[in-house]
């Protein structure tokens, strides 16, 4: 079943850590890291599921995709676009596993 939906093949002409990448999986990581950390000492749960993250940073990314500004910046030898292209599959993974695995409580607090 996940076959149908997905591809098996790679393709690595898409980039994954991008600026967007970045902005998208820092605010939400801080998001659900605050909110699961606010609610972990009370009795009732406030907690959001990722499938929130998911669909969010989706329609977030589209809209930076179409915003940010596709001109390249030099810093010495390196080179860097804030928008390299569509927003990408690659992109919306990595940000759902970069969230996934940053936006939980603190056990020890």
């Amino acid at each position: 079943m996940i076959s149908a939906a997905v591809s098996s093949e790679d393709d690595p002409t898409l980039s994954c850590l991008t600026f967007r990448f970045w902005v998208l999986s820092t605010f939400f990581t801080s998001l659900c890291a605050a909110i699961s950390q606010f609610y972990h000492f009370r009795p009732n749960n406030g907690d959001f599921s990722l499938f929130f993250v998911v669909f969010v940073s989706y329609v977030a990314g589209r809209w930076m995709a179409r915003v940010l500004p596709t001109r390249k910046f030099q810093i010495l030898r390196w080179s860097f676009s804030l928008n390299p292209g569509p927003f990408n599959i690659k992109e919306h993974v990595c940000i759902f596993v970069a969230t996934g695995a940053g936006g939980g409580s603190a056990y020890a607090t």
